[in-house]
């Protein structure tokens, strides 16, 4: 179970988190998704706005939804309560993660990701952590509940699939919830991945592409990448500062749409 502080999430034997509540009745139906709120006079359950199944006034002890950005911040703050919490400003989340100068990272790959990175990220995305994740430029990456992409193989680097960001398989189309990505933030980077440099969009429209509705895009940059709004919105931003003589990079998180694909 996770406790956002809010409502309670229960993880199901599928791996789907649910929110639980009672005599929860859905009083307007549509195939878009809503956001809703629960009405504390009756406990009946009332869709407002945009945002999650489409149910006919149907009464239930459980109903999917997606986590809200405020949740997503009580989440790291409970993973990580003595550390400052990601924020919600102008409907985005947030963030500055001084994640200090931590050398237990033994990938002799350059611009490997930080130490505690991806504990960090994943604490806020609990929801999505189903197995259907993909991590791009994924190095020297260990084995894991995941598809590890990169273009090249050698001694530090066993790709799951090796094949170029720029042109996932085909076959991917709609297929992932959560997507990682640690691109080379400059062509010199990328002389030391020994590969040329990827068009940042096109990695991006490729993304859109192999994302679900609702699933999520991780970019780790230098930048904040060009993309497109109507499929990939920004949903937060969080700053990444790992010491003195070292680069400050920029977490982009993107949530896909159900707009089709440009």
């Amino acid at each position: 179970m996770v406790k956002t502080g809010v409502l309670d999430w229960v993880k199901g034997d599928d791996g789907v988190f649910r929110r639980q509540w009672t005599r929860a009745e859905i009083r307007k139906t549509s195939a878009r998704r809503y956001q809703l709120y629960v009405d504390n006079g009756t406990g009946e359950l009332v869709a407002r706005g945009s945002a999650v199944t489409s149910v006919d006034k149907a009464k239930s002890q459980s109903l999917v939804m997606p986590l809200t950005l405020a949740e997503r911040c009580d989440l790291y703050k409970q993973a990580f309560p003595t550390w400052v919490a990601p924020w919600i400003d102008h409907n985005r989340i947030n963030g500055m993660w001084m994640i200090g100068a931590d050398y237990r990272n033994k990938s002799k790959l350059y611009g490997a990701y930080p130490n505690g990175y991806l504990k960090r990220v994943e604490s806020m995305v609990p929801d999505l952590m189903s197995g259907n994740v993909l991590h791009l430029f994924a190095g020297s990456l260990p084995p894991g509940d995941y598809i590890r992409v990169d273009a090249m193989r050698d001694d530090q680097r066993d790709p799951d699939v090796q094949c170029d960001a720029q042109a996932l398989p085909a076959h991917w189309t709609g297929r992932f919830d959560l997507i990682f990505a640690d691109p080379p933030y400059s062509k010199e980077d990328a002389t030391e991945y020994g590969h040329p440099m990827p068009h940042r969009y096109t990695v991006i429209k490729e993304c859109a592409r192999v994302l679900k509705p609702g699933g999520w895009l991780i970019w780790l940059d230098t930048q904040w990448p060009m993309h497109a709004k109507v499929t990939l919105p920004l949903v937060g931003q969080i700053g990444l500062v790992r010491s003195t003589q070292h680069r400050v990079r920029l977490i982009s998180m993107f949530e896909r749409t159900a707009a089709a694909a440009p």
